[in-house]
């Protein structure tokens, strides 16, 4: 489920972000996440922006199930 993917990312996974980025994980805190997009860019996301996970040594990314859409 994404709420087990979201608990388990860990300083240094790979992760894809609900936008199409893909980003090394920096820091990991309680609702958010501290990404590197690419060289010496940072952005600090919300855990919930994350798509999949791809652990360092995984070929596999551990892909989150849809969720329920966000009232408008």
């Amino acid at each position: 489920s994404q709420e087990a993917m979201i608990d388990n990312i860990a300083i240094g996974d790979e992760v894809l972000t609900a936008g199409g980025f893909f980003a090394t994980v920096l820091e990991v805190a309680d609702d958010e996440v501290t990404v590197e997009l690419s060289p010496g860019a940072q952005a600090r996301l919300s855990k919930r922006a994350i798509a999949a996970v791809f652990a360092p040594d995984a070929n596999d990314p551990v892909v989150a199930e849809p969720t329920e859409q966000m009232p408008s």
